[in-house]
């Protein structure tokens, strides 16, 4: 079925882990879905902006935007463990020298 939103139909927006850019390859995994997401998201609010969007498209962008909060949620998820683990060994770290110490204590 053709999307009702306008004359032209617009560029379906991309999911996560498709047309990544030469520039995104060097990225981490999780910045290049973020950056898919707002470009997807970004393309949600100019065509719910334009005049001619019927309630159907809207109930389509509504789907769009309620499976990128369900991604985001889900990497939240998978990257929450790290953080974790991340933060333990800095508090284990204790507190960065202050200004004009040495970095590290010497021992001995």
């Amino acid at each position: 079925m053709a999307p009702s939103w306008g004359q032209t139909a617009p560029e379906q927006p991309e999911r996560p882990g498709q047309g990544v850019s030469a520039g995104e390859a060097d990225a981490p995994p999780s910045q290049v879905t973020v950056d898919q997401w707002s470009r997807e998201l970004d393309l949600v609010e100019q065509q719910l902006r334009r005049a001619d969007t019927t309630t159907e498209s809207a109930g389509r962008f509504l789907e769009v935007t309620g499976s990128v909060r369900q991604e985001a949620q889900r990497l939240v998820e998978q990257l929450q463990p790290p953080i974790n683990n991340l933060q333990r060994r800095l508090e284990a770290l204790g507190p960065a020298p202050e200004e004009g110490q040495p970095a590290e204590a010497s021992e001995g």
